[in-house]
């Protein structure tokens, strides 16, 4: 139906309405936007707090995943989420150290000259130089169950990622963030993580150079 008005111009009653229903989505957005239930503008941030509720992850869990993995909570700095570190005292195969290392450190050494070969003949320390660090910068001398920090505190192998942050903070403020590491069962609540120790040998930390990995070529 078209009808004619002054002015030769033409009323389109179709028109009209499109242009009604367009301006009430406008206000409509607007007041979802603006106003809405919050009173005020809501931040992308703000929305995105309020989805972390309980329960945000639809139900999804990486319990089951992790198996029967020893969990122990994390020494995380004041702020940080709680989140877990695997275990790494039950993996250790020759823990406890005090079955073998039943006298004082100092009384345990031998210079090799009579051909014995000795529990720990791998390891070499190429962590730092002699003048930064000895076996006993880490290990506490007086306890070989436990390790050790610069101002002397024991600390057990399960939060070993304690030792490395004295001279390592930015890694652990990036693995405490989530942004280095590797995250155990899977990125469903709740959150576990690998320790320090279990990608990085303690006593040489430099990942070795290796070859890029190559695709495997088709047989033709």
């Amino acid at each position: 139906m078209i009808a004619a008005t002054g002015g030769g111009r033409v009323f389109r009653p179709g028109s009209a309405i499109a242009f009604l229903m367009i301006a009430l989505w406008l206000a409509a957005l607007s007041w979802a936007c603006h106003g809405g239930p919050r009173g005020e503008h809501a931040s992308v941030l703000s929305i995105a707090r309020e989805g972390g509720e309980p329960g945000a992850s639809g139900g999804a869990s990486s319990t089951p995943l992790l198996g029967t993995a020893a969990v122990v909570e994390a020494h995380a700095a004041p702020g940080t989420p709680p989140f877990g570190v695997l275990a790494r005292t039950p993996r250790l195969t020759k823990a406890p150290c005090a079955n073998c290392h039943t006298v004082p450190l100092e009384r345990m050494r031998w210079d090799g000259s009579d051909g014995r070969a000795t529990a720990h003949w791998p390891v070499r320390l190429a962590h730092a130089s002699d003048q930064v660090m000895t076996c006993t910068t880490c290990h506490a001398a007086s306890n070989l169950d436990r390790l050790r920090t610069l101002t002397g505190t024991e600390v057990t192998f399960d939060h070993a990622y304690d030792v490395c942050a004295q001279c390592h903070s930015t890694q652990k403020a990036d693995w405490e963030g989530g942004a280095h590491g590797k995250r155990a069962g899977g990125w469903a609540p709740p959150r576990v993580i690998y320790s320090c120790t279990e990608c990085h040998n303690p006593h040489q930390p430099a990942f070795e150079t290796r070859w890029p990995a190559r695709a495997g070529r088709v047989a033709r």
